[in-house]
């Protein structure tokens, strides 16, 4: 399996919704625990306005992928703000942004840019020179995405079909 899918984005979906409900009961799901690269983004909508980058996070390196998605979808969380304390002078400064994200946001390539020197940690001044320093590498990703109305209905749908199950097994012990 190397596709995402819309079962892993109910699977972030559902760790942020448990996590912030802790008398939900996390929905089982049934998907292999292989290792991957992956990043959670979580987008905002304000009405019917289209949806804005809110939080974003990830890993190059494998990760397990029940493991992973838990833990960044809480990193990420939406309403959490994480401030970068690189500084220029102790570390080589990182920073990444998945390939949809500018064209998304209707950035320029030099705002990309700009804005992923920001995202790294620099607080400096961006000039030419600042941009010219910066190494970059591009990538490919496979995305799956999911609203909260869709996430909402499958957890609805599911714990439907939990109920359902469990009422049958009561009637076959009686």
């Amino acid at each position: 399996m190397s596709e995402c899918t819309n079962e892993h984005c109910f699977y972030a979906f559902d760790t942020l919704y448990c996590h912030l409900n802790p008398r939900a009961k996390p929905i089982p799901l049934d998907f292999p625990d292989t290792k991957y690269p992956l990043f959670v983004t979580w987008n905002i909508r304000s009405g019917s306005s289209q949806p804005r980058l809110r939080g974003c996070i990830g890993s190059f390196q494998p990760l397990d992928l029940k493991e992973g998605l838990q833990e960044y979808a809480l990193i990420s969380l939406p309403f959490t703000k994480r401030r970068s304390t690189a500084s220029k002078y102790t570390k080589p400064l990182t920073a990444t942004y998945l390939p949809d994200v500018a064209p998304a946001q209707g950035w320029t390539k030099l705002e990309a840019v700009d804005s992923a020197i920001r995202k790294a940690g620099y607080d400096g001044r961006i000039t030419e020179d600042v941009r010219r320093s910066i190494k970059m590498r591009t990538y490919q990703a496979k995305k799956a995405t999911v609203t909260w109305e869709e996430y909402w209905a499958w957890r609805t749908w599911k714990e439907a079909q939990a109920e359902s199950s469990d009422e049958e097994e009561e009637e076959e012990e009686q």
